[in-house]
């Protein structure tokens, strides 16, 4: 890279992927990048401008991993399409897909992770809930996405007591079982596009 270029001094090293993500399983912490498209990368923002050039399509990637030089094709995610566009109101709690960025900070996988709790409102927080809350499963129905929930939730009667299947983004793998309440009185459920 200094042949090429003196005032080069670094290089972008992996330091993790998205569980499944584009790059999981075929990027590892400690790949050192070093083109992209043929051209010589060093720096994340011209990384960024080559990446979001190809948004929706392959990208392709010279990497150094144990000291082998190799090349891997990935397709770029639109982010766009991965950020929640919908939130849900439910006895004054809010809920959404989990996004890009909480699944990126804590480790989790984007796709089917359940229904993020923003805030908890009334009814969740009479059953313990808390933002960063992530409920997976109600009654024993899987609840992948806000879409599931939403539907789960308008079919449960008033004064019902249901089971939440959840856990938490600082902890995602420990789960828990909650019973919350079901109060029509106090529940609104609004979708906000």
């Amino acid at each position: 890279v200094r042949l090429n270029d003196r005032t080069e001094h670094g290089m972008l090293v992996v330091s993790g992927t998205l569980p499944g993500g584009p790059a999981f399983g075929r990027l590892n912490p400690g790949d050192i990048v070093v083109r992209v498209n043929g051209a010589l990368t060093t720096r994340f923002v011209p990384l960024e401008d080559m990446l979001d050039k190809k948004v929706n399509s392959e990208c392709k990637l010279q990497i150094v991993r144990n000291e082998k030089l190799m090349e891997i094709s990935l397709r770029v995610d639109d982010l766009h399409r991965i950020t929640p566009k919908t939130l849900l109101e439910v006895g004054g709690g809010i809920f959404n897909d989990l996004s890009y960025h909480q699944a990126r900070n804590h480790n989790i996988p984007l796709n089917g992770a359940g229904v993020f709790v923003a805030k908890a409102g009334y009814m969740m927080a009479q059953a313990g809930l808390v933002t960063g809350t992530i409920i997976r499963g109600v009654d024993g129905q899987p609840t992948p996405d806000l879409n599931t929930f939403q539907e789960i939730m308008a079919k449960i009667p008033h004064a019902k007591k249901v089971a939440l299947r959840v856990s938490h983004v600082i902890n995602p793998r420990q789960e828990a079982i909650v019973i919350a309440q079901m109060d029509k009185k106090m529940v609104s459920h609004d979708a906000a596009r």
